[in-house]
C-alpha cells in the first residue's frame, strides 16, 4: 500500500515538474523588449555570442498562460540566412528576412510571449504593453529603466 502511494506521489510530482516547464522563461533569458521612438515593439538579442537568429516572433498566450502550439501568432520574422542583428523592430523587415506573420492587433490587456530562435535554441521571455511604459524595458522578468538594462546586459 505504501509503495502505490509513493509512485502516486511520483507521478504527481512529474505533472507538476513537466507543467511548469511548459512556459520556457528563464529569468536570464537573453531577450529584452520595449517600445521605440515610434511606439514599435522593439525585441533585443542580449546573448554575448549571437549564433545566427533565424526566426523571432511574438505569440498572444492563450487564457491557460501555458505557451504552446495553440497560441495564435501576432508577429512573426523569418530569416534565412540567419541574422547576426541584435535587434528586431515589429513592422520592420531587415534584409534576408520574411515577415511571414503581419502585426495583429491584439485584444486589451494582452499579454505576450517573444521567442527568439538563435543557432537552433529558442528562448523567450513574456511581456504586457503596460510593462514598457514611460521608456521602461522589460528584461530578466523585470522592469526597468534604459539605463539599468545597459548595466544588466553587459556581458
Amino acid at each position: 500500500m505504501l509503495t502505490r502511494h509513493l509512485v502516486a506521489a511520483l507521478c504527481l510530482a512529474l505533472v507538476g515538474a513537466a507543467s511548469a516547464a511548459c512556459v520556457p522563461q528563464t529569468p536570464f533569458a537573453p531577450i529584452a523588449v520595449r517600445l521605440d521612438h515610434s511606439g514599435a515593439i522593439e525585441i533585443w538579442v542580449t546573448e554575448c555570442d549571437v549564433e545566427g537568429v533565424s526566426r523571432v516572433e511574438i505569440l498572444m498566450p492563450n487564457a491557460d498562460r501555458v505557451v504552446d502550439a495553440d497560441d495564435p501568432v501576432a508577429w512573426r520574422l523569418d530569416l534565412d540566412p540567419p541574422s547576426m542583428a541584435r535587434t528586431y523592430v515589429v513592422g520592420e523587415i531587415p534584409p534576408g528576412a520574411r515577415e511571414t506573420v503581419e502585426w495583429q492587433e491584439p485584444p486589451p490587456d494582452q499579454r505576450f510571449f517573444v521567442q527568439v530562435v538563435d543557432g537552433g535554441m529558442t528562448t523567450g521571455t513574456g511581456f504586457a504593453l503596460g510593462d514598457l511604459a514611460d521608456g521602461k524595458v522589460r528584461f530578466e522578468l523585470k522592469n526597468m529603466s534604459y539605463g539599468e538594462f545597459l548595466r544588466e546586459s553587459q556581458c
